[in-house]
């Protein structure tokens, strides 16, 4: 592609980038469709996806690509270059020969995502990959903060036998446009061979950025499908095509069109995009990693993130209060339920209450959402509800509450306030913290999960069996953060210590706990 006497090629990285909403499952027949679409259109590569050693978790096809996978690919798109990208930090000069030995029949281009400060250790593996006949590009992570003063530039002197492509990767989406031409100067004095832009869309400049990028001479640039990509998304390919067909009519953006109305429809459903979390990240070239956990799960109000990234940036005392810790059980041998958001309370509400009022020791509930809580106003006045408070919960629980009993206790779980909760006056006076104890590094990934502090709320007071109702779990084909949130509460099931004790009343889709009817409860 020549514009305005600057030629350059496109890289489309849509499988790979935007993975990250999908968890890297995509339809085949839309990959098919979207990859046929590419080899009609001016594009020189398609990245299809990562190539990882990574089995911690579920990730789907495209961040594996396994042999069936790639020769689908290379059959749909047989005209263009096709590349994978491989974490750095997963391999080695080692563990790199698995992941690449088989893949010259499929692909011609590896891509190393690759930290500022593991240059001197990327080309040396690049050196391993490019014995294998592939050509290598060193995808430079954070762009923003090196774009002033690009140190590792040094360790690429000398190495364009090994690396084919060096990619400038603004990462936070910070980058502006002026600062692209004098950082490619200083790449330049160091590394001879051909440098690209990736560009992600935090201040909506991921556009003017390639335009600055192709102006000052890089040689790729890259884009993704209606700009799908992790955290706010990148270069709109169909905007990039558009302003390329200005200067070359023989684009096909009827081509274009057809594969874009897929994507329309995943975008309906995970809605990428920037937003003013997304945007204060990129003022401030913060990761978008845990922005986006928080957007997706959402636990937290757009104003609650904004509040949290704030304080980030500029650290500021939490609030003075501090509140008392939560009072042991003065019974620890109360029946514990834990009350989940599913419709399954609702259907079954009047068997519920009957229950709890026929119970004749004493009465523990524990909310991990406020949802149904006022459905359980009218269960006897000794029976104690504990209700989980985090984010924005404080507001559905200011709606669903019709009065604070004295047996109400409001858990929260640091003793001070966290800058980004909202504490309703109505119920600060029984705002109690939860003794912490010392989690593991796996445990403090679901420390905002409601159901993780609602059994740490039950094991404090150490009574088993606790009976499980409203966890009623999701279809597969649910809309995709209500089925992640499925599978994050089945990871954290599997690994609570007392899971043995765990016992649903109710018709659940979670594995690995007892099952007991409601009903047959009530017939004794």
């Amino acid at each position: 592609m020549i514009i305005n006497n600057k030629e350059f090629k496109i890289f489309d990285c849509t499988l790979r980038d935007g993975g990250y909403y999908t968890n890297w499952d995509f339809p085949v027949a839309m990959v098919e469709k979207y990859l046929k679409a590419m080899n009609q259109l001016p594009v020189e590569c398609v990245e299809l996806g990562y190539r990882s050693l990574d089995n911690s978790a579920y990730h789907g096809e495209y961040n594996y690509l396994p042999k069936s996978v790639l020769e689908k690919c290379k059959e749909w798109c047989p005209d263009k270059k096709r590349a994978v990208m491989i974490n750095l930090k997963e391999v080695d000069e080692q563990r790199i020969h698995s992941l690449i030995k088989n893949l010259s029949s499929y692909v011609h281009l590896i891509r190393f995502a690759t930290r500022p400060e593991d240059v001197e250790k990327a080309v040396r593996v690049a050196k391993i990959a490019k014995s294998y006949g592939l050509k290598v590009a060193l995808n430079i992570m954070y762009m923003s903060t090196w774009v002033e003063d690009p140190k590792f530039a040094i360790h690429l002197q000398g190495a364009e036998d090994a690396v084919d492509y060096l990619v400038m990767v603004d990462s936070y989406g910070s980058v502006f446009p002026q600062q692209i031409q004098p950082c490619l100067e200083q790449l330049r004095k160091y590394f001879k061979g051909k440098i690209g832009f990736h560009g992600h869309n935090n201040l909506e400049l991921a556009f003017a950025n390639t335009l600055a990028a192709i102006d000052a001479g890089v040689e790729t640039v890259d884009a993704t499908m209606k700009g799908m990509g992790r955290g706010a998304g990148n270069l709109k390919m169909e905007l990039l095509m558009t302003y390329c067909a200005k200067y070359d009519d023989s684009i096909a953006l009827n081509v274009l069109m057809e594969t874009l109305e897929d994507f329309e429809q995943l975008h309906k459903e995970y809605n990428w995009g920037t937003n003013l979390p997304y945007i204060v990240s990129g003022c401030n070239s913060l990761p978008q990693k845990d922005i986006m956990e928080w957007i997706t799960k959402k636990r937290y109000s757009a104003s609650s993130i904004v509040q949290r990234l704030q304080t980030h940036i500029k650290p500021k005392a939490a609030p003075e209060i501090v509140y008392p810790l939560l009072p042991p059980a003065n019974e620890p041998h109360a029946v514990t339920y834990l009350i989940g958001g599913g419709q399954t309370i609702p259907t079954h509400i009047d068997a519920i209450l009957e229950l709890i009022r026929n119970q004749s020791e004493k009465v523990r509930l524990i909310f991990s959402s406020a949802k149904h809580l006022s459905l359980f106003d009218s269960v006897p006045a000794d029976v104690e509800r504990y209700i989980y408070l985090v984010g924005i919960e404080g507001r559905r629980i200011e709606k669903q509450i019709r009065s604070v009993r004295a047996t109400d206790y409001f858990v929260i779980m640091k003793q001070r306030m966290p800058m980004d909760m909202y504490v309703p006056a109505s119920i600060a006076s029984q705002l109690y913290a939860l003794p912490e104890r010392n989690i593991s590094a796996e445990e403090d990934e679901y420390r905002d999960s409601p159901l993780f502090v609602s059994l740490e709320i039950a094991q404090y007071f150490n009574t088993p069996p606790i009976y499980l109702l409203g966890y009623d779990g999701y279809e597969p084909d649910a809309q995709n953060d209500a089925y992640n949130l499925m599978e994050e509460n089945q990871r954290i099931i599997d690994t609570f210590s007392g899971k043995n004790s765990l016992c649903s009343l109710l018709p659940t889709r979670y594995q690995h706990i007892k099952e007991q009817s409601l009903y047959s409860l009530l017939a004794l």
